[in-house]
């Protein structure tokens, strides 16, 4: 699974970031609608919004081009889709990938205390040859993480994938209660690095 840099999403004009001590804690319901934002100690944001029962959309917030980058996760950890899209919302040449797993949607668990399971997939990006994987998904306990103002049940989500360019380690908490994840590490042969999330507030449309 290729990883994603974190990009300017032009929903940052449409959409503001509440302030999370005025407010009341993000719920699940909070994920309809315009979504809860994500916000790391240095500054970049993501912004999480259901789309069905089953998948939930990232858009990445940051400083820079107005390039909007968007992946799509099942449960919360699982890249299903991604695609990089202009300032006027027009998806760029070469820019989107999805993922063919062995089992459907609907087979793929959420994530539980004490979970490891494997599957097959493979990256599909037009143009390029498939990159076939194995992914190994490993569930730890729980524990309370603190974001802002709001605490939540957490639970700590590896995603290790083998084959295609590289092996590579992807470390989410995964939020219960909201069924929303977020990426807070990397490690492989070519990348490394951990993002701290530091506070959490439901997006306000302007």
């Amino acid at each position: 699974m290729r990883t994603r840099r974190r990009t300017a999403h032009g929903a940052a004009l449409l959409y503001v970031l509440g302030a999370g001590p005025a407010l009341a804690c993000p719920a699940a319901a909070d994920l309809e609608g315009p979504g809860i934002g994500f916000t790391t100690s240095d500054g970049l944001a993501e912004v999480h919004r259901r789309i069905d029962a089953d998948r939930i959309e990232v858009g990445y917030h940051s400083v820079g081009p107005p390039d909007i980058h968007r992946n799509v996760f099942i449960q919360g950890v699982y890249l299903h889709s991604s695609g990089t899209f202009d300032a006027d919302g027009v998806l760029e040449d070469g820019s989107s990938g999805w993922i063919k797993r062995d089992r459907a949607i609907s087979d793929i668990p959420i994530p539980a205390a004490g979970q490891s399971w494997t599957m097959s997939q493979a990256e599909v990006r037009p143009g390029r040859d498939l990159e076939n994987q194995q992914i190994s998904s490993t569930v730890a306990a729980e524990f309370t993480w603190v974001l802002g103002a709001c605490s939540y049940t957490a639970l700590p989500v590896t995603l290790t994938s083998q084959g295609g360019y590289q092996t590579l380690a992807q470390e989410f908490n995964y939020l219960r209660d909201l069924g929303a994840g977020i990426l807070v590490g990397l490690s492989g042969e070519t990348v490394a690095g951990g993002f701290e999330c530091v506070d959490i507030s439901v997006v306000r449309a302007r």
